[in-house]
């Protein structure tokens, strides 16, 4: 396959990537706000699953929103009974942020329905196919992963 070929597949393949995202987002955004948690308190709280517990500034720092809407955002999650405030036991200044059982059952329970929504629209496809999907995109998102720890990593200066 020549280059010309293959960047035609990668223009492909991102047209087809955007437009998955974009269907999975509606959905997925829906069946949230059905559990009465907005798109952005889910993706808060989905942060918090990933990190373990967290303070307000390594939370607005992850998600890439300023300390104040990260605030109010966690005194709305509090006041539904989805993340508890803990103090740290060294330094009772901190604040650690938790999630509720009511918000790790909730997350179970969303993560389930959107399994079973990507694996129903899988259709046909055999196990093969998939398998051979799955691990493509394993290595796409293991690559580009590698590459923002790269962009990451402290440039020394040019002098």
């Amino acid at each position: 396959m020549d280059n010309a070929e293959r960047l035609e597949l990668a223009d492909q393949f991102l047209e087809n990537f955007r437009a998955t995202v974009r269907a999975t987002r509606v959905i997925f955004r829906h069946e949230v706000e059905r559990h009465g948690v907005t798109w952005p308190q889910y993706g808060m709280l989905r942060m918090i699953k990933r990190q373990g517990p967290v303070t307000i500034t390594e939370l607005s720092s992850f998600l890439n929103i300023s300390p104040p809407t990260a605030s109010k955002m966690i005194d709305i999650l509090c006041g539904k009974g989805m993340l508890e405030r803990t103090k740290d036991h060294e330094d009772h200044r901190v604040t650690h942020l938790k999630l509720t059982v009511r918000s790790q059952n909730l997350l179970k329970k969303i993560n389930k329905q959107q399994s079973h929504m990507i694996a129903e629209a899988f259709g046909g496809a055999d196990q093969a196919e998939l398998e051979s999907f799955t691990e493509m995109m394993k290595l796409l998102a293991d690559h580009l992963l590698a590459l923002v720890a790269e962009w990451k990593k402290p440039q020394p200066d040019e002098g």
